[in-house]
């Protein structure tokens, strides 16, 4: 099983120890600028638009490829069902826009992989 986490960092201090890898989205766009996307949260498209579409989008596009390799290299060679647990986390400040938007797009990957993945956002009422 994987489990994604996204987090803002303005309001956890999370143990180091609770991920098995942690990716920070701080430098991606930030939704929360924008007048439009502020209210909206990272699971709407035009928020990942948004994350995804600016001049650093490539950033995006480069954390949920790494996350996908770490993630491939925990999946089991001759099995591929027989995953190992794995908890990865994605921060940004508030927890609501960047990493949310990070992690719902790798989470529709690997659930479209038939990876059984689950996915909790702690900041989404913050």
């Amino acid at each position: 099983m994987i489990v994604l986490h996204t987090f803002g960092r303005k309001h956890h201090r999370t143990d180091p120890t609770m991920f098995d890898h942690k990716w920070s989205c701080m430098k991606l766009p930030n939704p929360y600028h924008q007048g439009a996307l502020r209210q909206l949260d990272g699971r709407n498209p035009q928020v990942q638009q948004y994350v995804f579409r600016k001049a650093n989008g490539e950033q995006a596009d480069t954390i949920v490829q790494d996350a996908r390799r770490v993630i491939s290299q925990h999946l089991h060679p001759s099995n591929p069902d027989a995953h190992v647990d794995l908890v990865v986390g994605f921060y940004c400040q508030g927890g609501r826009h960047r990493s949310v938007a990070v992690a719902e797009t790798l989470y529709d990957d690997l659930t479209n992989r038939n990876i059984p993945t689950t996915i909790h956002h702690w900041n989404l009422n913050k």
